[in-house]
């Protein structure tokens, strides 16, 4: 995503690719539920926040930075 522009369609894809990554953890039943959110603290920047139901029902939240142009 680095060389993506940083605009409402890379928000978009940004989510969906980590929709997509975590796809397994349902599949496996590792988890039960997902929850990706997208938002923009400033420019040139993206923070995913990344909520997580694992199988016990606990819950996790994860963030992570991506860099975009």
């Amino acid at each position: 995503m680095e060389r993506a522009k940083d605009s409402a369609t890379t928000r978009r894809l940004a989510q969906q690719y980590a929709e997509q990554a975590l796809q397994p953890l349902l599949d496996d039943k590792r988890a039960t539920a997902l929850a990706v959110g997208v938002s923009r603290p400033q420019d040139g920047w993206l923070l995913l926040t990344i909520v997580v139901t694992q199988a016990n029902s606990a819950v996790q939240t994860f963030t992570h930075p991506v860099k975009v142009i």
